[in-house]
C-alpha cells in the first residue's frame, strides 16, 4: 500500500497513479495540495453499478445517481440498482405474439391484425411516454409486414400450381 503525495488517498501496490487524483506513484506535487501538469495520469472512473464514465469531479454518477466515494468508486445508488418496470401499452404483447403466430399460421389475417394491434401500440405509447413496450410493439409491426408479404407469395403460389386450396389455411 502506497499513500498519495498529493491528496492523501491511500492506494494499492499495483497502481502507478493515484486513482482520486491521478498523481503518479512517488511523485511530489509542486505545491502543497495541487499535481504538476506533466505528473497528472488521466484515470478513467467508471459506474460500478451502470458502468458509464463518471464525471470528473463529480459526487454522483450523472447516468444512475449512485454517489461517488472517495477513489473514484461508487457507493449507494440514490435512484436504486434497477428503474422501476413500465407498464406495456395494450396491444404491444399481442402483436408480438400474433406476429409470431402468422409467420407459420393463417399468414394473411394474423398480419393484419399484427400491424393493426402494433399502431395502435405505438400510437398509444407516443401520446403517453409512461408507457412501455415500443420494441414488442415495433417488433409485431415487422413480424406483422412479413406475414402478409409471405402470405401473399403462399396464395400465389398455391394458385399458380394448382394445389390444394386448403393449402391456403397454412
Amino acid at each position: 500500500m502506497w499513500r498519495c503525495a498529493s491528496c492523501g488517498e491511500t492506494q494499492e501496490d499495483q497502481f502507478d497513479a493515484c486513482w482520486s487524483c491521478g498523481a503518479a506513484k512517488g511523485t511530489q506535487p509542486a505545491v502543497a495540495g495541487s499535481i504538476a501538469p506533466a505528473e497528472r495520469i488521466p484515470v478513467p472512473k467508471f459506474c460500478s453499478f451502470c458502468g458509464k464514465p463518471l464525471p470528473p469531479g463529480g459526487r454522483f454518477c450523472g447516468e444512475c445517481g449512485a454517489a461517488v466515494t472517495s477513489g473514484g468508486r461508487v457507493g449507494q445508488s440514490t435512484a436504486g440498482s434497477w428503474p422501476a418496470p413500465r407498464e406495456n401499452a395494450p396491444g404491444a404483447v399481442s402483436s408480438l405474439v400474433t406476429g409470431l403466430i402468422g409467420m407459420f399460421f393463417l399468414s394473411l389475417p394474423l398480419g393484419c391484425v399484427a400491424v393493426t394491434q402494433s399502431n395502435s401500440a405505438r400510437r398509444r405509447i407516443r401520446d403517453n411516454p409512461a408507457l412501455g413496450g415500443n420494441g414488442m410493439a415495433q417488433a409485431g409491426l415487422v413480424l406483422g409486414i412479413l406475414d402478409i408479404v409471405g402470405g401473399a407469395l403462399w396464395v400465389l403460389f398455391v394458385l399458380a400450381t394448382g394445389l390444394s386450396p386448403f393449402l391456403l389455411l397454412l
